[in-house]
């Protein structure tokens, strides 16, 4: 089996795919891998899990094209499951100095309304953070998996050679409620156009955020 995590930028998919070295009997690859490339790359273990590139469907793709390409590969991908995490747009937008522009995290969550039958799971960040224990069960579940940690013991259990953690500009943390940091207003300081803010809003009320 293939788990392939998705999810916009800044909503917790290198957490994810950390968090994954907490069970056993998994391939987790270190970097970035394009949906076609995690498809052909090899399977030394019973489950193999890799995390999206830039473009890639319930990510950051606006084009029809690759899309629909990616689409016809996961319906045709037998053992490829879809895990896809979602976050507060708010939190997204305001991430690591506004690097993630509005339109990629409503577009992301636009494809994951329309495509929704092609996720196998969907995790809520939020959710991840609060109740680390919970959501693994529920992937152990989903997934058949064995646990060989657990997700609220994070970072103790990652190897310090994944993913080159220690030239990583991701910081290591403990996983707590404190990583929500909502701001209800700054994030319209960044918007600008009404049009845009208007659909940023719509997303955010599909999405249960207000």
């Amino acid at each position: 089996m293939r788990i392939y995590i998705t999810g916009c930028a800044k909503s917790g998919t290198t957490l994810l795919r950390r968090l994954f070295y907490a069970f056993e009997d998994i391939t987790v690859i270190g970097e970035e891998i394009h949906l076609n490339s995690f498809i052909k790359h090899p399977n030394p273990a019973s489950i193999v899990v890799g995390k999206r590139t830039y473009k890639t469907i319930f990510s950051n793709t606006y084009e029809m094209i690759p899309i629909n390409k990616q689409i016809r590969l996961i319906e045709k991908t037998k053992d490829l499951r879809i895990i896809n995490i979602v976050r507060d747009g708010r939190d997204v937008v305001l991430s690591d100095n506004c690097a993630v522009p509005p339109l990629r995290w409503a577009d992301s969550m636009h494809q994951r309304r329309k495509l929704n039958h092609l996720i196998d799971m969907e995790i809520i960040y939020e959710d991840l953070i609060s109740c680390p224990d919970v959501i693994q069960q529920e992937i152990m579940f989903t997934f058949g998996l064995k646990k060989k940690y657990k997700f609220s013991e994070y970072p103790c259990f990652v190897p310090k050679k994944a993913n080159n953690i220690s030239k990583s500009n991701y910081t290591l943390r403990p996983i707590d409620g404190g990583n929500k940091n909502k701001d209800m207003n700054g994030y319209r300081n960044i918007i600008g156009s009404p049009a845009l803010l208007k659909r940023f809003h719509y997303e955010l009320e599909l999405g249960g955020y207000i």
